[in-house]
């Protein structure tokens, strides 16, 4: 996405019936990208498919970018390292779980329910 642009607060104008299926076609067919490997751009995707509702111009121009951007790097390639780490478990301080910070201790911690829940 462009840099520093928060969908949340875009002001654009909604987009009419044509372009908001167009808007939901395209969010549905980077939803596929990332199915097939594309993590990369799974949370600018994920923030914009929460506007399927009521999507605005400033967002179809963000699906746009986002595909100028697969179009720039469509070579890239994740690489997985297939050896397992060593993981030193003495590195990692014990903590004692048998008791609540939120109450005293031999303290019964219990649940405070509202006399009129239903």
């Amino acid at each position: 996405m462009s840099n520093g642009y928060c969908p949340d607060i875009d002001i654009t104008m909604n987009l009419g019936k044509e372009d908001e299926s167009y808007f939901h076609s395209l969010i549905g067919f980077l939803r596929w990208i990332i199915e097939l490997g594309r993590v990369d751009i799974s949370v600018e995707v994920s923030m914009l498919s929460s506007h399927l509702v009521l999507p605005r111009e400033g967002h179809l121009q963000e699906l746009i970018h986002i595909f100028g951007y697969l179009k720039n790097n469509m070579n890239t390639k994740m690489v997985f390292d297939p050896i397992e780490p060593e993981i030193d478990v003495n590195a990692f301080l014990r903590q004692d779980w048998s008791y609540s910070v939120y109450s005293s201790p031999g303290e019964e911690l219990k649940e405070i329910l509202p006399p009129n829940m239903p």
